[in-house]
């Protein structure tokens, strides 16, 4: 049926065509997986605590926020 409605529609022509083609398969070795978990999210932030090293507040759209560095030693 749609392969009907765009050809009356768009003038669009459909043809059928077997061939071989390669697949490729994600599979997990023989070690097993080697993903490891995700480390914590870090705590919501307390507008009333001070600001530690590394943080600034900032004035935005929907009022004030406060912004934290991610560590470097970590990927983000």
């Amino acid at each position: 049926m749609l392969q009907a409605l765009l050809k009356e529609r768009f003038k669009l022509e459909f043809h059928r065509d077997l061939q071989n083609h390669t697949e490729l398969a994600l599979v997990v070795g023989k070690d097993g997986p080697k993903l490891k978990d995700s480390p914590a999210a870090p705590p919501p932030i307390d507008e009333s605590a001070p600001l530690q090293p590394g943080e600034m507040k900032m004035g935005g759209p929907t009022g004030r926020f406060a912004s934290r560095e991610m560590p470097t030693d970590q990927p983000p």
